[in-house]
């Protein structure tokens, strides 16, 4: 009895709140759907569904959206030539009878897209103010052309290479460069909301469970954007270390636990003297924010060039497996993470796990890619620039290889 009146009960409730807030809306005029009529539309929706008669239920829709109709019509004549005639009232009716419908057979769905919707009309004032006042047209470009790129063009592309040599897979291409394009505008949007210090820690650290080596790459950029947070840009790469290194233990606790036993000293002396260098270089940088340091939220083509200069690395690493596929599986690790250690190491744990190599083989091999992935930043900041920004940065990253190389004779 009680499971036949709880879709009628979610019902009621979801037509009352989203009844209360439109007639809260229209407080200051005349309108035909609210407080009362909401809850009476759901429940419509509800009994509709419950009855399980295609024919009823064409019927009672049909009925339904022509007085939702109706009433938009005499609403708006009663507006004035100079009123908003915005359908938002009468799209929540039909949407919140649907709801109605929907909560006999899914209700979990049917709730989920009810509290959407309250959520929405809720929140009016807010995206009103916030897309008309704080959004920039360049802002959503950038957003738009990452939306496209991850569900419009990446899934389509063929999962193949295409080349003779194996090399060229496109949609691995385009998912690497929309990766590096939403960290470079998750970036962006954290030094907005936050402000640039705050954003730029926060957006190294995120960032470094995607690819700290994609964040190394993109440190010169974030340079030159925030001229005067040369500190805090050197923190954002150090966080991104300690984040990537964090996601390392969890990967090898997934494949082979007994391998984090064996690992967890030189990985966790290196987490901690990341968080720590990062946290005392963000303490030292005392220049004040005068205005946003954001820059654009996308540069559509620094991004496509670090897309394209990962895809040439994680081309060569290839070649490298292929010529030492017989060399030993030390140098294999370490080629592999010169572009990215995680997938070495897991493959290395799977390895482990299934009891074809021996644990301290296994360890070594990790090691070996971690250092590797080490080597590979060396290079970035490097080749960057040999400035004063590539000497500190240096100095951090061997700070954190000798934390972890240092346990190892303890």
């Amino acid at each position: 009895m009680l499971e036949e009146f709880h879709p009628f009960a979610l019902s009621l409730i979801l037509g009352f709140l989203i009844g209360v807030e439109r007639e809260y809306h229209h407080k200051k005029s005349a309108a035909a759907l609210g407080v009362r009529t909401f809850p009476f539309v759901a429940l419509t929706g509800t009994l509709a569904a419950y009855a399980h008669n295609t024919y009823l239920t064409v019927a009672i829709s049909a009925v339904v959206f022509t007085l939702i109709a109706i009433s938009y019509f005499f609403t708006a004549r009663g507006r004035g030539k100079t009123a908003d005639f915005g359908l938002t009232t009468e799209f929540a009716a039909v949407i919140v009878f649907c709801t109605g419908f929907l909560l006999v057979d899914n209700a979990r769905l049917g709730s989920l897209v009810g509290i959407a919707t309250l959520a929405l009309l809720v929140s009016r004032e807010w995206l009103h103010r916030f897309i008309r006042e704080k959004l920039k047209q360049s802002e959503i470009t950038a957003a738009a052309a990452l939306i496209v790129a991850v569900f419009g063009v990446a899934p389509f592309l063929p999962d193949s290479a295409l080349d003779p040599w194996q090399l060229l897979n496109p949609r691995r291409l385009v998912t690497l460069i929309s990766i590096i394009g939403l960290i470079h505008f998750a970036g962006y949007a954290a030094i907005r909301i936050f402000g640039a210090k705050a954003g730029l820690a926060l957006t190294g650290f995120l960032g470094g469970f995607i690819s700290s080596t994609a964040v190394f790459l993109n440190l010169r950029g974030t340079l030159r954007e925030n001229t005067r947070h040369e500190k805090t840009v050197l923190a954002s790469g150090v966080f991104a270390i300690a984040a990537t290194l964090a996601e390392l233990i969890a990967v090898l606790y997934i494949a082979s636990p007994p391998l984090v036993l064996k690992l967890w000293r030189p990985l966790a002396a290196m987490i901690m003297t990341s968080g720590i260098a990062g946290a005392v270089l963000l303490w030292r940088d005392s220049s004040k924010v005068r205005g946003s340091d954001a820059g654009a939220p996308l540069d559509f083509k620094a991004v496509a060039k670090m897309g394209i200069l990962l895809s040439l690395l994680i081309a060569a690493v290839d070649l490298a497996h292929r010529y030492f596929s017989h060399a030993g599986l030390w140098i294999i690790s370490f080629t592999s993470g010169l572009f990215e250690m995680h997938g070495a190491s897991l493959a290395v744990a799977v390895e482990h796990g299934k009891g074809t190599l021996p644990a301290d083989k296994a360890a070594t091999a990790i090691l070996f890619a971690v250092v590797a992935s080490f080597v590979s930043k060396f290079g970035i900041l490097i080749v960057g620039g040999r400035d004063v920004f590539a000497l500190k940065g240096s100095g951090a990253l061997a700070l954190i290889v000798l934390a972890g190389l240092g346990t190892l004779f303890i």
